[in-house]
């Protein structure tokens, strides 16, 4: 007679994320300008969270919900997932500004520069 094999403990908290992870991962373009972690009541005192975004498709906007749950866990690390994807993009709404500051700085070094010239005749002059 054959002894059944114990089966391996699968966690499903891990499972869910990871599944929710990859999704989140293929919609990272669109969720790092739109799209919120939203809940909404499932029932009388349940309460379910979901991604709310929004796609341009066809010249159209069309509003679209990926479903997280109630497990604070997942809920948690969507959240966290979301605060990283917008913080590691967010320097570049910055990075016109410090362009024109660049600018701007090498314009001033440029106009220092023909101001300090020796006149004609300074042999020990470096440039």
């Amino acid at each position: 007679m054959r002894t059944a094999r114990p089966r391996p403990q699968v966690n499903s908290l891990e499972i869910r994320w990871e599944t929710l992870r990859s999704r989140l991962d293929a919609l990272a373009g669109v969720l790092t300008r739109r799209g919120c972690l939203c809940s909404r009541r499932a029932g009388r005192s349940s309460r379910v969270w979901s991604v709310r975004y929004s796609e341009v498709v066809d010249g159209r906007r069309i509003q679209r919900t990926l479903y997280v749950g109630k497990d604070p866990v997942v809920v948690q690390r969507t959240r966290q997932y979301l605060v990283d994807l917008r913080d590691d993009t967010e320097w570049i709404d910055g990075l016109p500004a410090l362009c024109r500051a660049a600018r701007g700085v090498l314009r001033a070094l440029g106009r220092a520069r023909k101001c300090s010239r020796p006149h004609d005749g300074a042999a020990d002059w470096p440039l």
